[in-house]
């Protein structure tokens, strides 16, 4: 669950202004926007990589500045690079 997650940057520049979303267990989702939208931004702090400055992102229970070492552990991101390894199926690359 992400409640108005913001990022700013130096006090005036917003990567990320007010985002909420509530997901599922299990469900994959992907994030579409153009250049500069906050996509990455978001992902790195739910993946703990960037710190918010405000609201709150809770992901199975644990709010993401408490335990980021059990989050890692049960979420799963895809980076921007379209990286396949010939060895994985399709199904163990997701």
């Amino acid at each position: 669950k992400i409640t108005n997650l913001q990022k700013i940057y130096d006090s005036r520049v917003y990567a990320l202004t007010g985002v909420t979303a509530e997901l599922k267990r299990g469900e994959i989702v992907a994030l579409l926007g153009e250049n500069g939208a906050g996509k990455s931004t978001l992902i790195n702090i739910l993946i703990g990589a960037r710190a918010k400055s405000r609201g709150e992102a809770v992901i199975d229970g644990v709010h993401v500045d408490e335990d980021i070492r059990h989050i890692r552990k049960v979420i799963g991101v895809c980076p921007q690079f379209d990286i396949l390894w010939e060895e994985l199926t399709a199904g163990q690359h997701l």
